[in-house]
């Protein structure tokens, strides 16, 4: 193992304690549902999806860096290991968690959902606009209207 992918691992780890950390914090409250989101009735049930996701990812990013590497394999010490934007995801993920409940839910995913996007590989414009325009309005639609999860409002202060 290298000095690069220990630094590696143990970023990994950093950022998959600290989503352990938000999540057991988002479910220790008031109305936080007894683990079960919907039941909660809060607008704070998308941030914790978006928490237990990144938590996952953390998990993920953490069993391929322990066991599997084509760096390695290859004899290359400072070859990129594939995957490496999942941490990218993870951080995105915590700052719009976190955005959501303060700034609403349309700035935070006009912002962070092309970025994500374009870490998970999304580079033709049509793909790219595509998936922009049916994931934003697509996942509101989904959680507010078919699934009856109440999100954090639109804009924050009120404004809709």
């Amino acid at each position: 193992m290298t000095q690069t992918r220990y630094a590696r691992i143990g970023t990994s780890a950093v950022f998959t304690l600290i989503g352990m950390v938000f999540l057991v914090a988002a479910y220790s409250g008031g109305g936080a549902g007894a683990g079960n989101l919907a039941a909660g009735d809060t607008p704070n049930a998308l941030p914790r999806i978006l928490l237990m996701i990144w938590v996952g990812l953390g998990i993920v990013d953490l069993f391929r860096l322990s066991f599997t590497s084509a760096a390695e394999k290859k004899g290359e010490d400072d070859a990129e290991l594939p995957g490496t934007a999942i941490l990218g995801v993870m951080v995105l993920a915590l700052v719009l968690a976190i955005a959501i409940v303060f700034a609403g839910y349309l700035v935070p995913v006009l912002i962070i959902l092309p970025l994500l996007l374009y870490l998970t590989g999304t580079r033709t414009p049509f793909a790219f606009v595509l998936s922009y325009l049916l994931m934003g309005p697509a996942l509101w639609f989904l959680f507010h209207h078919l699934l009856g999860i109440r999100l954090p409002i639109l804009l924050s202060g009120g404004l809709l």
